[in-house]
């Protein structure tokens, strides 16, 4: 089990955060093994993600003073199958440093209540909790260590969304955080950027591309499946605070 600490979170909240994603065939995950190793690397709170079959791990979490926080479902899909598509109504083009503002505004507006985790724990900030979504999506615009590409399309001129990809191996794309702009929604954009995705998963030589959300965020999960993903993974997030 490794832990994972990120200075921008430190920065951000003012505590030692890390995470922990446990395998499904993690054999050695013990609830008592992680509170301990969180002690020994001075942890203030941990963020620790619980396969969803592994239903006694949890309880044995929550035991421990753990809260459920969301439950996350990840998507995949091969890239091979891009069925034929009806042309793009918008234009989609990498972003650029001049979409920086753009994009930081839309991730604004559309995460400032989102049901994530961080949301989900009372302790954390709420604004500061959205401003993180808004600094991912601005970093991701800018570096490449962050973000392998980001898309937006276009409508009459105006940034009307984004799509952050990254390739997380040479066979393998992800879909890590996305949005369209509330005054575009309900026109086919989300779904052209998706299938955007795809390809350039394929044209890079990815052979698969994965996307995740929380599991009541029905509208995405529907626009996915009918472009080819389908549900192959879930799990629970808990966090503990330590101080």
């Amino acid at each position: 089990m490794q832990l994972r600490f990120d200075e921008c979170e430190k920065a951000r909240f003012g505590y030692r955060i890390a995470r922990l994603t446990l395998d499904s065939a993690d054999e050695s995950a013990d609830a008592e093994r992680i509170v301990e190793i969180c002690r020994t690397s001075s942890v203030e709170m941990l963020t620790v993600r619980v396969p969803t079959n592994n239903i006694a791990l949890v309880q044995a979490l929550e035991a421990l003073e753990f809260r459920s926080m969301d439950c996350l479902v990840y998507y995949e899909c091969p890239t091979e199958d891009i069925p034929a598509v009806k042309p793009s109504t918008v234009e989609i083009r990498e972003a650029t440093f001049g979409d920086v503002t753009a994009v930081a505004e839309i991730a604004r507006l559309c995460f400032c209540a989102y049901s994530g985790h961080y949301h989900a724990d009372s302790r954390l900030d709420r604004v500061k909790v959205s401003e993180a979504y808004v600094d991912w999506a601005q970093r991701s615009c800018t570096d490449r260590e962050l973000a392998s590409c980001v898309y937006v399309p276009i409508v009459d001129g105006i940034v009307a969304g984004f799509i952050i990809l990254r390739q997380n191996s040479p066979t393998e794309g992800e879909g890590v955080l996305n949005a369209v702009h509330p005054n575009y929604t309900g026109v086919g954009i989300y779904g052209q950027l998706i299938v955007r995705s795809k390809q350039w998963c394929r044209d890079n030589g990815m052979k698969r591309m994965v996307i995740s959300t929380q599991i009541n965020n029905l509208k995405v999960q529907r626009a996915w499946s009918n472009r080819g993903f389908h549900l192959y993974k879930s799990y629970y997030t808990l966090h503990r605070w330590f101080v």
